[in-house]
């Protein structure tokens, strides 16, 4: 009887001793998670502070000094909504959520040119970009294969697109209402590098896809 004792006696001790790790384990984990989830939000807090302010009013919000994304409506050319105004479809009594757009991502440039605000307007970009050829970028509307000049881009529809004459008319499909947003996108060139610029810096670490390597260009 009494080596039953003890042996029950070692197997509550054996159990109470996984219980514990178990405990620390999720403690560790715990602890971890919250490093990882708090390191994530001054990171975010640290990039969103080095954004720069566009100076400009968002009709919505009312706010004047936002870091977020701008966009600015063509069809009226003095309404801009900031990037959380925006993806939320704020509309007024004279600017619908369907309008045309052009998405600034820094104050003062557009499409990797620097623009004035007073330069962006449907008249000034269809002059500066009424040439691109976007191949084997077909429009939705009338089904061209090829969009030339404007394209423009909804911001609801996946992969949906439509060129100008399309927009003037108002197409819409069964998907695509006139409410949706369109941002205008342009044929934006991608710079060459040459093979031999490349240097082979380190390797960042490994994954599902495979290894991670990083690369830097000699100048």
């Amino acid at each position: 009887m009494l080596a039953d004792v003890k042996e029950e006696s070692n197997n509550n001790n054996n159990n109470k001793n996984e219980q514990d790790d178990v405990a620390i384990q999720t403690a560790v984990l715990m602890k971890l998670l919250q490093l990882v989830i708090t390191g994530n939000s001054s990171n975010d807090n640290d990039s969103d502070s080095k954004l720069e302010v566009h100076n400009v009013r968002c009709a919505r919000c009312g706010s004047s000094s936002f870091r977020s994304d701008r966009c600015k409506c063509l069809n009226y050319d003095k309404l801009n909504l900031c990037a959380k105004c925006f993806e939320r479809r704020k509309e007024s009594e004279t600017h619908k959520s369907g309008h045309a757009f052009v998405r600034f991502k820094s104050p003062g440039e557009l499409f990797g040119q620097s623009v004035t605000n007073d330069e962006v307007t449907f008249a000034n970009l269809k002059e500066l970009y009424g040439n691109n050829v976007h191949e084997f970028v077909s429009c939705d509307g009338c089904k061209s294969d090829t969009i030339k000049g404007w394209r423009f881009k909804c911001d609801t529809c996946p992969n949906y697109d439509l060129c100008m004459q399309c927009l003037k008319k108002q197409v819409t499909t069964k998907t695509h209402t006139s409410d949706h947003p369109l941002i205008v996108t342009t044929r934006l060139v991608i710079q060459q590098i040459l093979v031999e610029d490349i240097e082979l810096s380190g390797e960042l670490g490994t994954g599902a896809f495979g290894i991670g390597v990083f690369f830097l260009q000699n100048n």
